[in-house]
């Protein structure tokens, strides 16, 4: 059973990605200057990513017009690590769904103050530890158009973003969630095959729970998923003894989705616990999915 909830995983990360390239995706907020036909696209809607464990990196902004396009950056370093230090290299490369590609011409750091400091490309900036700050990268201007784009950083310990959105945003997200649902359903119970028992959407702002009989001598799969304004969603599961409630499965992963597997050890009820433990930048509540199943 561990090896086939590893398998789901892989092929629900998949999943995820041929939803958001097949569909009609709605992911950033875009404002647009007549004056200087300058398009700004707010805390834009991230496929999948990798930055780094010695902080916390989430694009704030892209900015398309006057001959470049811009990339802002908000980063938090680690509480857990002594100073670190930040370094762009020239490998750094903006490309778009189209296959042109863009080298970086520039990156710096925007200060608190309204400043902003230009860093040469390949030397380091050293933050303190728990520092929050704003970097900027800078690429030549994309075609008019351009509706996907991904960053990454062609260096030992680089970083990535794939599949950066930049079309306009509808902040009800409902309609998208629900066809995201479907391409689990259709996955779950046609290629994974298994028999779903439970599903929902609904806002979340902080916890949301749902609770739900479980009974012994199967083995459950419970899957929740936030919408493009989640960076990281949790599920913990409690099984009601007398009054009280005991955790016994939860999810740690630091994604915008998440996947908890149990067996229970008797028939009872149990309380399903989903959280959004890090919105993205701007934002404070999002539609989830959940989805229980089993063989």
């Amino acid at each position: 059973m561990i090896r086939k909830n590893i398998h789901f995983r892989l092929l629900l990360t998949l999943v995820a990605g041929l939803f958001f390239t097949l569909a009609m995706p709605t992911a950033a907020y875009a404002q647009r200057d007549a004056s200087d036909n300058v398009q700004r696209f707010s805390n834009p809607h991230v496929e999948a990513a990798y930055t780094s464990e010695l902080g916390e990196m989430a694009i704030e902004s892209v900015t398309v017009g006057n001959g470049k396009t811009q990339v802002v950056v908000a980063y938090t370093a680690s509480q857990n690590h002594g100073d670190i230090s930040v370094t762009l290299s020239k490998g750094t490369t903006l490309s778009t769904a189209s296959g042109a590609q863009y080298n970086i011409t520039e990156w710096g750091v925007m200060r608190s103050n309204g400043t902003t400091n230009r860093v040469a490309l390949n030397e380091k900036y050293t933050v303190k530890p728990g520092e929050s700050f704003r970097f900027y990268m800078n690429f030549p201007q994309l075609p008019d158009g351009t509706e996907s784009i991904s960053i990454s950083e062609n260096a030992k310990g680089g970083f990535y973003w794939n599949g950066i959105l930049l079309i306009k945003n509808i902040e009800t997200t409902m309609k998208q969630m629900t066809k995201e649902v479907a391409d689990y359903v259709e996955f779950i119970e046609d290629v994974y095959e298994q028999e779903i028992v439970h599903i929902e959407m609904d806002l979340l702002h902080t916890t949301k729970s749902v609770y739900r009989t479980l009974s012994s001598g199967w083995t459950y799969q419970i899957l929740a998923f936030g919408d493009y304004r989640m960076a990281d969603i949790d599920i913990k599961v409690y099984l009601k003894t007398g009054n009280t409630w005991e955790l016994q499965k939860s999810d740690t992963d630091t994604e915008k989705s998440a996947l908890v597997t149990i067996e229970p050890s008797a028939s009872g009820e149990y309380r399903i616990d989903i959280s959004c433990y890090r919105f993205k930048p701007g934002y404070s509540v999002g539609h989830y999915g959940l989805i229980i199943f089993h063989e």
